[in-house]
């Protein structure tokens, strides 16, 4: 394939605002590996295409293979022993996009490369949240059992124990506050977990919280403590886990 050619075929695949005039060869190694075109992808590599190449929108070829949803693009990716961690598009890690794509055999092969579990998008949501947020359920659970930053929060201040309270996710739930050190963290909005569990109308996860959250403090925006909130949703369960932990009752 002549240079020529290489050009011509960068430029059918990858925006021409993102070809770097000397560096057809990269454009056209990014472009095949975001199209999961393997034949292209190692004509590009001997015609000198770097494996460390980064698009004009920051994209990579391991971000390119999830993209591409090819697994056999993505084994050819990790081969070349890329950059595990470096951000694409919004600041995405290909870890983080296996999880916005829902590729769990993606995901857990990144996992295996030796990815870092807490590097944030440009919003600040780790891989854990955004698991969390999109509900891969699976994933979320893998990163917490692996070490993820639990109490890690995103540019709005939701923590990664808000985001499964609001989503109702018993589970995770539970899986986080074994693990958590701030289960009091206070989001944008100045509501803590329990809060919005119980204005989430969440009653089964706020049972779980009121268990290793502080019950004694008021809402810094109502100004009514959660036994105030509780008996005005009528969940009755919360308010008498409420009244043990302040010691009102004789449970």
């Amino acid at each position: 394939m002549s240079r020529f050619a290489v050009l011509a075929a960068a430029a059918a695949l990858w925006p021409a605002s993102l070809i770097a005039d000397d560096l057809p060869e990269d454009a056209l190694l990014l472009a095949a590996a975001r199209q999961g075109n393997i034949e292209l992808f190692k004509e590009a590599l001997k015609l000198g295409g770097s494996p460390r190449a980064f698009g004009g929108d920051g994209g990579t070829i391991l971000i390119g293979a999830v993209h591409s949803g090819s697994e056999q693009m993505l084994r050819e990716a990790l081969a070349l022993r890329p950059e595990i961690d470096a951000r694409g598009p919004g600041g995405m890690t290909a870890l983080m996009l296996s999880i916005v794509r829902d590729q769990p055999s993606a995901f857990d092969r990144i996992l295996r490369e030796g990815a870092d579990l807490d590097v944030a998008d440009a919003d600040g949501a780790t891989p854990l949240l955004a698991a969390l947020k999109l509900r891969r359920e699976a994933m979320a659970s893998t990163l917490v059992r692996l070490g993820a930053h639990v109490d890690r929060a995103d540019s709005r201040g939701a923590t990664p124990l808000m985001v499964a309270t609001e989503r109702g996710d018993v589970d995770r739930v539970r899986q986080l506050l074994a693990r958590s050190r701030d289960p009091n963290a206070l989001d944008a909005e100045r509501r803590s977990a329990l809060f919005i569990a119980l204005f989430e109308r969440q009653p089964a996860v706020a049972l779980l919280l009121v268990r290793h959250a502080r019950v004694d403090v008021a809402s810094p925006v109502q100004g009514y403590p959660p036994r105030f909130y509780a008996e005005q949703f009528g969940d009755s369960d919360v308010v008498e886990a409420i009244d043990r932990r302040l010691g009102l009752s004789g449970g």
